[in-house]
């Protein structure tokens, strides 16, 4: 505005507590560092959050149209400490959030038939059943709501 930066006070403040905890996942880390450390990833920040009110709004929907209505709960009451990471870019981009425990889900991805293959750290698509989300169905996007253990352990779905 005018010239002037604006909300950079509450990014410094806390957009550290995001970057502390994306680095705290033993897997991801290792994946990163170890083995792709090539591979973009980008810490979303909206206001003073990394996990904004519109972010939870269209992963309420998105969970409810591919039937994990039981991951909102827990998303919501843990939203101000949650990190959202966009992994790659464009037509090869995945949306994840890092919960407190050092949990992850995937929450959608995009995959184009153009440029094939998303990505997904270090699962393949064939490895994930996705579904058509809520928001966006038919713009090669999909819904996933699968969860990782902290070591990096793809949890079946309940």
């Amino acid at each position: 505005m005018n010239g002037n930066v604006v909300g950079a006070d509450k990014f410094l403040e806390k957009a550290p507590q995001f970057e502390k905890l994306v680095l705290s996942v033993p897997w991801l880390n290792h994946y990163v560092q170890e083995e792709h450390h090539k591979v973009l990833i980008r810490l979303s920040f909206v206001g003073s959050a990394s996990l904004s009110d519109a972010d939870m709004k269209v992963f309420d929907a998105d969970m409810h149209a591919i039937g994990r209505d039981e991951l909102t709960p827990q998303i919501e009451a843990a939203k101000d400490r949650i990190a959202l990471l966009i992994v790659g870019f464009g037509a090869e981009e995945s949306d994840w959030l890092v919960l407190p425990d050092r949990r992850m889900l995937l929450w959608r991805y995009w995959q184009t038939p153009i440029y094939g293959k998303p990505n997904l750290l270090k699962w393949s698509a064939s490895a994930l059943s996705r579904k058509p989300c809520a928001k966006l169905p038919d713009n090669f996007v999909g819904c996933v709501g699968v969860e990782i253990t902290a070591d990096g352990s793809l949890q079946p779905l309940k």
